[in-house]
């Protein structure tokens, strides 16, 4: 999450238990990026 967060994107959703990973549910998070406010 450290790359995303340097990278601009910005946390929009969490999607709780939505998998199923080495026997136990895990938390998916989402995130997005606004065209306008990507950086070359």
């Amino acid at each position: 999450m450290a790359v995303l967060d340097k990278l601009g994107f910005q946390q929009e959703g969490r999607l709780r238990k939505q998998d199923y990973v080495r026997g136990a549910y895990r938390d998916r998070l989402l995130f997005g990026l606004l065209a306008d406010e990507h950086e070359r």
